[in-house]
Order: C-alpha cells, then sequence, then structure tokens
C-alpha cells in the first residue's frame, strides 16, 4: 500500500493516518521526496548514503538495495541538531542488518547511535515507505522515536 495521487492524509490526535487501496504498489522514491517535501530529508539508495552529515537536523530516507537494483525496503537516517543520531526500521531491524556501512555512518556521526528494535509493520506488508514518511515527520515535530514507535504499540 501506498499513498496515492489525490488521496488525502489527514490529522488525528497530531499523527497522520493515510487512505490506501490494497492494489497499491509501493512507495516510489519521487513519491517519498514528494510526501516529505519542504521537510530537510533527501532520499537515497544504499550506496549513496554520506559518510559524514556536517549540516543538521538532517534526514536520509534510505532504500537498503543498491542503486542499480529495484528497491528492497525503506529505512530513516535522522541526524538531529543535537544529541544521538537515529536509525528507524519499521522492521525492528539494526542497522547492521542491512549493512555494515549504515552502522559505520551512525558511529562516525555520533558516536551514540539510537535505534527501535519493535517491529511496528507486518513482516508481510509492502508499507515501509508509509511508516518512514510518519517517522520523519513526527521526529520534525519533536514527537521522540520511543513514542512515534509506542502509537503502534497494542
Amino acid at each position: 500500500m501506498r499513498v496515492r495521487a489525490g488521496e488525502e492524509a489527514r490529522q488525528q490526535r497530531g499523527y497522520l493516518e493515510y487512505d490506501t487501496d490494497e492494489d497499491a504498489l509501493p512507495m516510489s522514491d519521487a513519491e517519498l521526496e514528494e510526501a516529505l517535501e519542504g521537510l530537510p530529508v533527501d532520499v537515497r539508495c544504499a550506496e549513496e548514503l554520506p559518510a559524514d552529515i556536517s549540516h543538521r537536523p538532517m534526514t536520509y530516507v534510505v532504500n537498503t538495495d543498491t542503486c542499480d537494483g529495484p528497491g528492497k525496503h525503506w529505512v530513516a537516517f535522522h541526524f538531529p541538531s543535537t544529541g544521538p543520531a537515529e536509525f528507524f526500521d519499521s522492521l525492528g531491524r539494526s542497522p547492521e542488518y542491512y549493512h555494515r556501512r549504515f552502522r559505520n555512518v551512525l558511529i562516525a556521526n555520533g558516536p551514540q547511535y539510537r535505534f527501535s528494535t519493535t517491529q511496528v509493520q507486518p513482516g508481510s506488508s509492502d508499507t515501509c515507505g508509509l511508516y518512514c514518511v510518519h517517522f520523519v515527520k513526527m521526529r520534525y515535530r519533536n514527537i521522540s522515536m520511543e513514542d512515534i514507535v509506542k502509537d503502534f504499540s497494542p
């Protein structure tokens, strides 16, 4: 499922909900860029994640696939103005699960970093892009990663 053109995102209790269509395809990089327009966010493939993050706050939504691949899974790297870097994966996996370089980038720009091991996305779904959009928008509203993840808990 993905946000489709013409469908409206609405706010409820400060959190975004999306109208979805079961037949919709996963979000593309262009759709992610459009959904996050106006925020300090860059959408990239795995090997394009910069090693040095000099401007903060900054967020990268990164596909775990290579640039020449079809795309696998979206994750987010958030580098706040102050404090440790954050890695968000809707499947609750660590950064090194995907690439050792992911962890190295976090350490090089930390050296401390945080990530959640809570899975918020069903393993059989392809909504990782939507979860990244939600995470990024909430972080730029100064809602903590812990509170964002808690919102998905029963």
